[in-house]
């Protein structure tokens, strides 16, 4: 794996667990709703990625599109809080 996948990933990792917990503060707390929300088929890949697993290019863009938010949005270091 190289490096600057590796930071893609992280990156992913650390902006989806920030949108999580911004999500749980609006009340929206459980796996179902936050997966319907960022436009996810299972709750099973939400808590998959949360776990570590690998955040791929395709989702990555589903969880944007989902939230109105441009493409690359997740990949940057310094996402933006969500605006709901």
């Amino acid at each position: 794996m190289s490096q600057a996948f590796s930071n893609l990933q992280r990156c992913r990792h650390v902006n989806l667990r920030r949108l999580l917990l911004q999500l749980d503060r609006e009340g929206l707390n459980s796996w179902l709703a936050q997966s319907d929300l960022l436009g996810l088929t299972q709750p099973a890949v939400l808590k998959r990625m949360v776990a570590g697993s690998c955040i791929a290019d395709d989702v990555a863009r589903e969880i944007e599109w989902s939230l109105h938010r441009p493409s690359g949005w997740l990949d940057r270091i310094a996402a933006e809080p969500l605006d709901r």
